[in-house]
């Protein structure tokens, strides 16, 4: 608690901070990490530049490709079945429907008949 007390003393001191901040240690230390950040960057940035040029990146690539075509190819698949299984159904739609309406017209020819040879008794 004390050591909190005195530093937001000395930090809210303006004197004290432009005296710090025209420090030689100061500035140094501020140069030390802004050669550092820049070093990081460029290392960065050309370990990227690797990368790019890497075979990884080649055969990631191809993988990509690779991976795209077989899901491209089960699609195409699935599509088939399915089509296949919609057209089969359609088919035993369409037959069933016939055999109902078959069923209904002879059921009327029965009714018919039977109506006349009671209309004709």
């Amino acid at each position: 608690m004390p050591l909190r007390f005195i530093l937001r003393y000395l930090m809210q001191n303006e004197q004290l901070v432009q005296k710090l901040a025209d420090s030689a240690i100061i500035r140094g230390a501020a140069r030390a990490a802004v050669s550092i950040f820049h070093k990081g960057k460029e290392i960065g940035e050309n370990n990227l530049e690797k990368l790019r040029d890497s075979e990884a990146l080649h055969r990631l690539q191809n993988e990509a490709q690779h991976s795209a075509s077989k899901v491209k190819g089960t699609a195409e698949r699935s599509v088939e079945r399915t089509s296949s299984i919609l057209l089969a159904f359609l088919s035993n739609l369409e037959e069933e429907w016939e055999k109902g309406k078959q069923k209904m017209d002879e059921q009327r020819k029965r009714e018919e008949t039977e109506k006349r040879k009671r209309d004709g008794e």
